[in-house]
């Protein structure tokens, strides 16, 4: 459509609530019969018809042939030039333009009128941000957190070795031997029925995590070379249905102990890169120190969001804002269903949890436009560039997990609507940055 041409819709904005807006828009009779001109002249140089060269048809018979065809186009273009009207009239939109679920019936001999509903950003009056007072404690770590985390990579990188004497330890690993009184069915090919059974050499951990119920509290304190009877009961929900509910009767040899020899300073100081284990433990307190203070960080931007959210004067919520988020919740709740019952309970109740979950929602989206506020004010921005980025990284973290590629990722954020939510949480981000900036924040 021309710019000539586009001047003549008409736009009239209707205020139907706060944050709603109906804007209808107007096509001239005379723009519409123009456009539907221009566009059947195009038809008739791309279409065939018999008795005709191409191009040479009559616009009238172009118009009657393809009907429907001119009003589906000129639908589509007389709406997104309307788009387009919209957006100059710069309301701060913040959900999509809604059109009606049916486009009225097109006449191209008359005027053609629609409309759009569109949610726009709350007004909100004014508030502080400026010099929010917050209390933080001092970040101290202690030598003997540090010397506990440095032990605790003594035993992560410990090695299990064959002890030749003594008894076996809950941690230890045991090779171990043993026959049962129960009977394989005939022709079961379980092999892990078989493997619980009876066998010749087999690993056991003693630990919570039990193979055989009761087999940990029976070889602890066990001596290779010696046999232990046992009479184990399986539960009801056991995952060899064989065993579900059965008592077994077991004889067991140990063959051998496995315990965790811890790290020695060698193997630390090798593995973590450093010189002595001094340095380690001034890397550890470095990092520990570093992660209490975006933690403690994290807890400041909290604090003090909550303490300006608090004071700010009630406004009104777009009611789109509070759908589209609600469904969210809705959607995130029907995923987590994994049993039958569960979905039909969901069924029923979908609708009781939608009108909850628009109520859970406020204070959140409250916050949310407090926020945006914050950053209209202060002329802050998320970037294209840093969305993308955002973007790469969740990807590249979340992607292999889903079993898809970092593109299949990423095309499934946007189809799910979660660019704005990251671009929410980097702006977010960027607020809080500057409103701890301007805090007054005492140490404790």
């Amino acid at each position: 459509m021309s710019k000539k041409s586009k001047e003549k819709i008409g736009v009239e904005v209707i205020e139907e609530a706060p944050c709603v807006k109906k804007i209808n828009f107007t096509i001239a009779k005379e723009n519409v019969l123009k456009e539907t001109n221009k566009l059947a002249k195009t038809f008739a140089g791309q279409v065939n018809i018999p008795g005709f060269r191409v191009g040479n048809a009559p616009l009238g018979l172009i118009k009657k042939k393809f009907a429907k065809e001119l009003k589906q186009e000129l639908i589509k273009e007389f709406f997104n030039n309307a788009i387009q009207e919209m957006n100059d009239l710069n309301f701060d939109i913040v959900a999509h333009a809604k059109p009606e679920e049916e486009p009225p019936e097109l006449d191209l001999n008359k005027e053609y009128e629609f409309s759009f509903t569109i949610n726009t950003a709350p007004e909100i009056e004014d508030f502080s941000y400026d010099k929010i007072k917050l209390n933080s404690e001092k970040i101290d770590i202690k030598d003997d957190v540090v010397e506990k985390e440095i032990q605790s990579y003594r035993e992560n990188y410990g090695k299990y070795v064959d002890i030749t004497e003594g008894k076996a330890e809950e941690g230890d690993i045991l090779k171990v031997a043993y026959s049962s009184d129960f009977d394989i069915p005939e022709g079961s090919e379980d092999k892990m029925l078989k493997s619980l059974v009876e066998t010749d050499n087999n690993s056991i951990w003693l630990n919570k995590q039990e193979l055989i119920p009761g087999i940990t509290e029976c070889l602890t304190g066990s001596e290779i070379g010696k046999e232990y009877s046992l009479s184990a009961k399986f539960p009801k929900d056991f995952r060899v249905e064989d065993l579900s509910e059965k008592t077994v009767e077991y004889k067991i040899k140990v063959l051998s102990i496995q315990r965790k020899a811890l790290a020695d300073d060698e193997t630390l100081m090798k593995l973590m890169q450093v010189k002595t284990i001094e340095d380690l433990s001034a890397q550890i307190k470095s990092g520990m120190e570093a992660n209490q203070k975006s933690m403690q960080q994290q807890k400041l931007g909290k604090d003090a969001l909550e303490s300006i959210v608090k004071d700010v004067k009630d406004f009104n919520i777009p009611p789109l804002v509070i759908e589209q988020e609600a469904s969210k919740m809705l959607y995130q709740t029907k995923n987590k269903i994994t049993k039958k019952e569960e979905g039909d309970k969901f069924i029923k109740e979908a609708d009781s949890l939608m009108e909850k979950y628009k109520v859970d929602v406020l204070p959140r989206l409250k916050e949310v436009f407090i926020v945006r506020k914050i950053a209209e004010l202060e002329e802050l921005n998320v970037t294209d560039e840093e969305l993308q980025k955002s973007l790469d990284e969740f990807a590249k973290y979340y992607a292999p997990q889903s079993k898809i590629t970092p593109s299949e990722f990423k095309q499934r954020i946007k189809n799910n609507g979660g660019e704005e939510d990251i671009r929410m949480d980097l702006l977010q981000g960027k607020v809080i940055e500057l409103i701890l900036d301007k805090a007054d924040i005492k140490e404790k």
